[in-house]
């Protein structure tokens, strides 16, 4: 038996955050990775090397965290608001909101929208670059967290249950809208 390397590249160090790990994310350049963990901290790693991370100097309720591609941004969203900030850790804006469950960001394939996904509530739309909110999405079943952004960024696809005895769906979201098609 050969013996042949199974990745293209070298291991890294390990990144042992503190805490269970929420949603992570890697920069548009691949050379950082973003954390939101339980502690309620936001770190940037330099995963390549041994450096410690760049810790967001504020403490989030529950947060996710995604990274913004060209300007090297973090997005970040807690129960009570959604903020932007420089992956140095530099605070650039923030806008209150009320997003109760478990988050995790998702940006369709532009990265002109970003969708806030709630364990509890309908995902909301962001432009992450103000932080305003675009609209929510009426999608049923707002449980249900699993979301894909069609190849255009148009469009949306989502599950749901409904009926009894309860059936699995399919379906189609337009963003713009926020209407399923």
């Amino acid at each position: 038996m050969s013996s042949v390397a199974f990745f293209a590249m070298s291991p890294s160090p390990p990144i042992a955050p503190p805490r269970a790990n929420e949603t992570s994310g890697f920069s548009p350049d691949g050379q950082q990775l973003v954390t939101a963990c339980a502690d309620g901290l936001v770190r940037a790693w330099s995963w390549r090397d041994e450096t410690p991370p760049l810790v967001l100097a504020r403490t989030f309720l529950m947060p996710a965290a995604a990274f913004l591609p060209e300007e090297n941004q973090v997005l970040v969203a807690d129960h009570t608001e959604v903020s932007l900030g420089s992956s140095r850790g530099i605070l650039l804006l923030e806008r209150k909101i009320a997003t109760p469950g478990s988050l995790r960001w998702t940006l369709d394939c532009d990265r002109r929208r970003a969708m806030l996904i709630s364990s509890a509530t309908p995902p909301q739309l962001f432009h992450p670059k103000d932080l305003s909110r675009i609209n929510s999405l009426a999608l049923t079943d707002a449980t249900l967290r699993r979301v894909g952004y069609g190849a255009d960024g148009r469009f949306i696809l989502r599950s749901w249950v409904e009926g009894s005895p309860q059936t699995w769906n399919v379906g189609l979201w337009e963003l713009t809208s926020g209407r399923r098609i």
